[in-house]
């Protein structure tokens, strides 16, 4: 006779218990800012709430040891810069997690970069904006609107847009209202710029200001003696090819005007110096050398006159050295 064993397997059930609170989310968001408002019902105290951006995903705060799970928080509008909601997760003590979303139409907090640069064949500084993406209409000085079409050319190189009006020399504001640009809401920003005074047209390359200080011709007070002027020992030509110094590059304006000569009082000329150029890196290296006149307030200028010595070279970090023909030469120094 046979037995027929029958083996009855039970196996362990698990049951996944929905959560006993509930979490509702309002938010209310813009430019300005605003706020977040959490309220749970019922759960097990304390409570643990997550605060996150969407669609980054992205933490903003977290508060733990919450009694009730509700939450009331105000935020600046930089805080959710181009976000379009939040999510919030409220954690009770025995570990259970519920997931609510809030949502807002998304804005962002652009950067423009606003600087000037010089158009050297005609000398004038132009406002020069990198935008976000495509230009903004905008207001200079609390002026007019100035909307995007054909008041902006397209640079490249790196991409910019440059201002096609004029603008006087001394400080502007640029304003960016709020405003809805290519499918997305950007925030109102402002920046301070300021249009130099204009250099003379062709002076293309890097224009410096230099200041000095010759120790042999400041005896007393704090303006440098122009003996030589007076008594026309000053040449009208620069003499340091004549005392076999070698210049590097091609420079220009190597004469003084007799007009420049004649200036008398703060702005007389002292005499003739050399400015360099040298490599930052390897300041034994000039890389440009031209003939320069130093005035008795310590300004040193372009030989034709100008208030600023011009060099045919790209902008970028560089040493300036001075020499004189009966003072020992000073080189800046840079940390790079």
């Amino acid at each position: 006779m046979r037995t027929l064993l029958s083996l009855l397997l039970i196996l362990p059930t698990v049951a996944f218990a929905q959560c006993p609170h509930t979490v509702q989310v309002s938010a209310q968001m813009s430019c300005m800012g605003g706020g977040i408002q959490v309220n749970t019902s019922s759960g097990f105290a304390p409570f643990t709430i997550v605060v996150e951006r969407m669609p980054q995903q992205s933490q903003v705060e977290t508060i733990t040891n919450d009694a009730d799970g509700d939450l009331l928080a105000s935020y600046p509008g930089t805080t959710w810069d181009a976000t379009d909601g939040c999510r919030i997760t409220v954690t009770d003590v025995n570990g259970c997690s519920v997931t609510a979303f809030a949502s807002w139409s998304p804005y962002t907090w652009p950067f423009e970069g606003v600087t000037t640069e010089v158009q050297c064949t005609t000398g004038v500084s132009q406002l020069v904006v990198e935008f976000n993406s495509t230009p903004r209409p905008c207001s200079i000085d609390g002026g007019p609107v100035i909307q995007p079409g054909g008041n902006w050319t397209f640079l490249t190189s790196p991409e910019r847009h440059r201002y096609n009006g004029s603008l006087a020399p001394g400080p502007h504001v640029i304003s960016f209202p709020e405003g809805l640009v290519a499918g997305f809401n950007y925030c109102a920003t402002s920046y301070n710029f300021t249009v130099p005074v204009p250099i003379s047209a062709g002076d293309c390359g890097v224009n410096l200001r230099v200041r000095s200080a010759l120790g042999g011709a400041m005896s007393t007070g704090t303006l440098m003696s122009d003996a030589l002027r007076t008594s026309g020992l000053i040449p009208n030509s620069e003499p340091f090819s004549g005392l076999g110094y070698v210049y590097t590059g091609a420079p220009v304006n190597n004469n003084l005007s007799a007009a420049l000569l004649a200036v008398s009082g703060d702005n007389a000329i002292v005499d003739w110096m050399v400015l360099e150029l040298r490599n930052a890196a390897s300041p034994a290296q000039v890389l440009f050398s031209k003939a320069v006149v130093i005035q008795r307030d310590g300004d040193i200028l372009d030989s034709d006159g100008d208030p600023y010595v011009n060099c045919p070279l790209s902008p970028a970090n560089y040493r300036i050295a001075l020499r004189h023909r009966n003072h020992l030469a000073v080189m800046t120094a840079f940390n790079p």
